[in-house]
């Protein structure tokens, strides 16, 4: 199967694009420009994370609606509701192939389509930017996920954006808030053709390539974070949070202090965390930096 045992970016759905893009450049990120996928009625902003492979990229997009006539029926139910991450993407090189080896696994029937958008460079000068992607159906994974082929990848890695003051690299993992975290693993096992591995705290956790799946307990959430209230609007099992590996915690952790955002510091000292209400419904965990780890395929 041509799909990449790899995470592509986290889609985090927003009300509003340009207050998300503010909120994440005062926490230390280079956040693209607007950018307007027309005929979809969505328009993003990215914060572009530096990949453990050529071919993958690895990002974090805040998207939001702009024409909800125009939304893809798949897009319109992930994106309802409130603010938060919405949906795992996948990378892959060829969505129509992902999409029927997906379909003859029994994992359902993906809606594929093409799309491209127009960015604004670092330099002034614009571009254009293509992807094919195939969305998954609720019954193919236990959370939103889409599959993704970028046909113009190094126009989107640009170094410029890649930088960040707050110390990011990269995206090596994700949090998923269940009451059951066996049997969400086993749905993303047979999804990813992955194993799961059992976690001292009950949960699992599912490596996808250069990013880690990790499936918790709402009580086991609580008690790491005190006073995190989950929201009520959002049914489980969904994506709660994102993790951010960087190159020094303390310098994070200055630059957050700085800017006047809440933070709090883990009891080792090798992670800080900002809580969902700072960060437009997601739980943002920064952690030391550790090794790369490259992507493989199925």
């Amino acid at each position: 199967m041509d799909v990449a045992v790899d995470v592509d970016h986290l889609m985090l759905g927003v009300s509003d694009l340009d207050a998300a893009g503010a909120s994440f450049e005062r926490l230390g990120f280079t956040v693209t420009a607007r950018s307007e996928h027309t005929v979809m009625g969505t328009a993003n902003r990215c914060v572009m994370l530096t990949s453990g492979s050529p071919d993958i990229a690895n990002y974090v997009e805040l998207m939001a609606v702009t024409g909800r006539d125009r939304l893809p029926q798949r897009l319109t139910e992930v994106l309802g509701g409130p603010e938060g991450v919405k949906a795992v993407v996948l990378a892959t090189r060829d969505a129509n192939a992902s999409a029927t080896a997906l379909a003859a696994r029994g994992l359902g029937t993906a809606a594929v389509f093409s799309f491209d958008r127009m960015i604004e460079l670092p330099d002034g000068d614009e571009a254009m930017l293509a992807f094919t992607v195939a969305m998954l159906p609720s019954s193919a994974a236990p959370v939103p996920t889409i599959v993704c082929a970028h046909h113009t990848l190094a126009t989107l890695t640009q170094r410029e954006w890649q930088h960040h003051v707050n110390g990011a690299q990269r995206l090596t993992g994700c949090t998923i808030v269940a009451t059951a975290p066996a049997a969400v693993a086993a749905r993303l096992e047979q999804l990813l053709g992955v194993a799961a591995h059992v976690e001292p705290d009950g949960g699992r956790a599912v490596r996808c390539g250069q990013v880690t799946l990790r499936i918790v307990t709402p009580d086991v959430l609580r008690r790491v974070y005190p006073g995190l209230e989950l929201d009520p609007a959002r049914p489980l099992p969904y994506v709660l949070g994102l993790a951010v590996a960087v190159t020094e915690i303390r310098q994070t952790e200055d630059h957050l202090r700085r800017a006047g955002v809440p933070c709090v510091v883990s009891t080792a000292g090798t992670a800080v965390s900002v809580m969902p209400q700072h960060a437009h419904g997601a739980l943002l965990e920064f952690e030391r930096a550790v090794p790369r780890l490259r992507g493989g395929r199925l």
